[in-house]
C-alpha cells in the first residue's frame, strides 16, 4: 500500500489514497501504522479520495483508531498536496465541507462558523477539584483552559465523558503580546506539536477577531472573516513509501 506522510507544524499524518486501498483499514492496524517504533509513525491516518479536479473527501483517524470529525493541519496538508497554486480546493469531512488554497508558500483554510461555543466559563470537576474553561466546537469538540500545560489533567479532562460524551481535545492557554501560547492534548492521541482546530477554538474562546497562535511546532494566524474562521499556516512533506498491512 502506497502512502505519503506530511506535517502541519509538526502535527504529522499518514495519507492514503482510497484508490490505492480497497476497503476500510481495520481499527487495529491504525495504531500500528502510527507507531513510531514499529510502524511509519504519525499523529494519525487520513484516507482521502479525489472527487474531481479541485474537490476531495477525507476521513481522519486518531492514533487509537477512533475517527475524528476534522483536522486543520491535515486539511492544510491535503490542499498543499494538490499543488493547485491559487485555486480553491474543497474537502468533504465528517464536520462538513471545508476549503482552502495554496499560494506557493503557505496554505489558507476556511474552517467555517463555530458549531457552538460558550461565552461564559464552565466548571468541570476532576479529582474533586474545580477547573474553569470554555467549551468550543469548530466541527470537533474542544475545552480551552487558561493555565500552564498539565499532562495528567489534560488526559482526565479529555476522557471526562460525563461532561464530554464523545471525549474532547484540550487547549492550555497563556497570553502573549500578539496572541496566545498554546499546548494541546488531542483526543485519542495525547499531546501533539500543533492542532489547527485547537488554534481556532482558542481564538473563538478569546472573543478576539484575530490572533497569532504560538504552538510547540510553530505559528498559526487565525482571524474571523464574515463570521467564519480563516487560518494561515504551512504544510510540509516528510516522505513517501510503501507498507504492507
Amino acid at each position: 500500500m502506497r502512502f505519503f506522510k506530511m506535517n502541519g507544524l509538526g502535527n504529522d499524518y499518514i495519507f492514503i489514497d482510497q484508490e490505492q486501498f480497497s476497503g476500510h483499514i481495520p481499527d487495529l492496524s491504525i495504531p500500528l501504522l502510527c507507531d513510531r517504533h514499529k510502524g511509519i509513525g504519525s499523529d494519525g491516518v487520513v484516507l482521502f479520495k479525489k472527487i474531481d479536479k479541485y474537490a476531495l473527501s477525507m476521513n481522519i483517524y486518531n492514533v487509537d483508531g477512533t475517527e475524528a470529525e476534522m483536522c486543520g493541519n491535515a486539511l492544510r496538508c491535503l490542499i498543499r498536496h494538490q499543488n493547485a497554486i491559487g485555486k480553491k480546493i474543497t474537502v468533504q469531512t465528517k464536520a462538513g465541507v471545508r476549503s482552502g488554497f495554496y499560494d506557493g508558500e503557505s496554505v489558507s483554510i476556511n474552517l467555517g462558523k463555530p458549531v457552538s461555543y460558550d461565552t461564559e466559563l464552565r466548571n468541570i470537576v476532576i479529582n474533586h477539584k474545580i477547573y474553569c474553561g470554555k467549551k468550543v466546537n469548530v466541527g470537533n469538540p474542544h475545552f480551552v483552559i487558561e493555565k500552564p500545560y498539565d499532562e495528567a489533567l489534560a488526559g482526565s479532562i479529555s476522557e471526562c465523558t460525563d461532561f464530554f460524551p464523545f471525549r474532547t481535545n484540550v487547549e492550555f492557554v497563556t497570553k502573549t503580546d500578539d496572541g496566545f501560547n498554546v499546548r494541546i492534548y488531542e483526543r485519542g492521541c495525547g499531546e501533539t506539536l500543533a492542532c489547527g482546530t485547537g488554534a481556532a477554538a482558542v481564538l473563538i474562546a478569546s472573543g478576539r477577531k484575530e490572533a497569532v497562535i504560538h504552538l510547540l511546532g510553530g505559528t498559526l494566524v487565525c482571524r474571523i472573516e464574515n463570521n467564519e474562521i480563516v487560518q494561515v499556516g504551512t504544510a510540509e512533506y516528510n516522505f513517501e513509501g510503501e507498507i504492507h498491512v
